[in-house]
């Protein structure tokens, strides 16, 4: 082997195209058992170690993300539901129409 592949940079960039392979096929369990062994046959300890921790990481922000814009796109379309049931409702009603000529 020559000296420029032992380097952590080639060998991690190894690492994350092997998981990128990976991750099109597999469910959240899988990717991380993988990714631990795939890590551990190519880094040193002290570094698959640091990998490890920020893969969890970022798995678990990933998810609560989701989950996040879920919740938000979730509360949006409630709260446009009953706004324009609302509106339906008093313009069925005539009620905005002679709120507006009040004013004017």
């Amino acid at each position: 082997m020559d000296s420029y592949s032992d380097t952590p940079f080639n060998l991690s960039s190894i690492c994350l195209s092997n998981l990128l392979t990976v991750v099109s096929m597999s469910t959240p369990h899988d990717i991380i058992t993988i990714h631990i062994n795939i890590i551990c046959k190519k880094l040193k300890s002290f570094e698959a170690l640091r990998l490890l921790i920020i893969f969890k990481f970022q798995f678990k922000l990933t998810v609560i993300y989701v989950a996040f814009v879920i919740l938000m796109i979730t509360l949006t379309s409630f709260t446009l539901f009953i706004i324009l049931n609302n509106v339906k409702y008093y313009s069925r009603h005539g009620y905005l129409l002679s709120k507006f000529n009040a004013n004017n």
